[in-house]
């Protein structure tokens, strides 16, 4: 390191939200794991629910309780560190399918953008101790 450079410590500030995304997904995923797949699969049928699933929904939360309201599949990627995009894009078209998510349209074709569906922040509010609408 030369004088006057600056540490590098692995977290850049502009990785600050997906950082702290990271772990509340972490969190969400590790507590609230047997909540998910009930919801996914009693209340919203999907099938099959795979850990990655899991995973994957449970980034999607931790983004949009960070404030993304409009999720890509390369801030899911940034998040849970799973490096292949196109696996990313097809379970999430899945929980499109069964209306977990919803794509937006318009914008650039090549880019899926994604919104929590009305049924997902429902649950989201009833983990946080909300009541439901």
């Amino acid at each position: 390191m030369e004088i006057g450079e600056k540490p590098d410590v692995g977290l850049d500030r502009a990785d600050m939200p997906f950082g702290i995304a990271r772990a509340v997904a972490t969190t969400i995923e590790s507590e609230y794991g047997t909540e998910m797949r009930r919801f996914l699969r009693l209340q919203m049928k999907v099938k099959p629910i795979t850990p990655l699933t899991i995973k994957l929904f449970s980034s999607c939360l931790a983004l949009w309780l960070n404030g993304f309201k409009i999720i890509t599949a390369s801030m899911v990627e940034n998040i849970t560190g799973f490096r292949n995009r196109h696996i990313i894009n097809y379970i999430l078209h899945k929980l499109c399918a069964f209306r977990v998510l919803l794509i937006v349209r318009g914008g650039n074709a090549r880019y899926y953008r994604y919104l929590l569906s009305e049924n997902s922040e429902i649950f989201l509010n009833r983990l946080n101790g909300g009541t439901e609408p």
